[in-house]
């Protein structure tokens, strides 16, 4: 009987597991110019760091939040989040609505997917807020590359001709992302022109080839220009 009762209370919390270690490495978002978007866990902080394909990242973190929480179930990690940087030329350099959501999908230790879930909230709608973990799977993420595998892709063979690059735009536009593309339309992802889909998409296609993706979106349209 204790033991039937033991496995009733533990069940509930195997599905919902809660730990503040996210991120055991840093995992980067290429664009597809020079800029890389990184992410950074230092305890309970998640940095987002402005980084570049030929520079440092810039000493100051782009922005900075507190984990309140964090709940993972199967591929998914939820984190609530209070932003930590102060608003510029404003009378409330903290207000009230910093808090969001954000998810982590996780699939091995290569890459995850990254969703800004909702944002703008105050402490108590972010407290009520509850996820449909089901409406996750049809949703846009996009793919952020851990550092150990930066360094493997680092070693693919970099796109130096003409012909090479027009390869990867052909890949681009066969069509193998159509269902991808489909996906981002409907999530109504905040994307301005499309920049980060396109970088998304360039990067997808210089792996499926066979290329280094770091820093091959202006070295392909540099080379499609001669």
């Amino acid at each position: 009987m204790l033991k039937t009762f033991l496995l009733l209370i533990l069940i509930p919390f195997s599905a919902f597991s809660q730990s503040k270690v996210v991120l055991n490495q840093d995992y980067s978002f290429l664009t597809a110019d020079i800029e890389v978007n990184t992410l950074r866990q230092g305890n309970d902080i998640l940095y987002k760091l402005k980084c570049y394909t030929n520079q440092p990242c810039q000493a100051r973190p782009a922005k900075r939040y507190r984990i309140i929480e964090s709940i993972k179930t199967g591929d998914f990690t939820i984190l609530k989040l209070e932003q930590l940087d102060t608003l510029q030329l404003t009378t409330d350099p903290f207000p009230l609505t910093r808090y969001a959501v954000h998810v982590i999908k996780i699939s091995d230790n290569k890459q995850l997917g990254y969703l800004t879930l909702r944002s703008g909230l105050t402490r108590q709608e972010l407290d009520a807020y509850q996820t449909d973990f089901s409406a996750l799977r049809e949703m846009f993420f996009f793919t952020y590359f851990s550092v150990t595998y930066l360094k493997e892709l680092s070693t693919l063979k970099t796109v130096t001709t003409k012909a090479e690059a027009q390869s990867i735009l052909d890949y681009f536009k066969s069509g193998n992302f159509n269902s991808l593309i489909e996906t981002y339309k409907k999530a109504g992802v905040p994307d301005m022109y499309g920049s980060g889909l396109v970088g998304e998409l360039v990067s997808r296609s210089c792996i499926a080839k066979g290329y280094n993706p770091l820093g091959a979106g202006p070295a392909i349209e540099e080379l499609l220009k001669q």
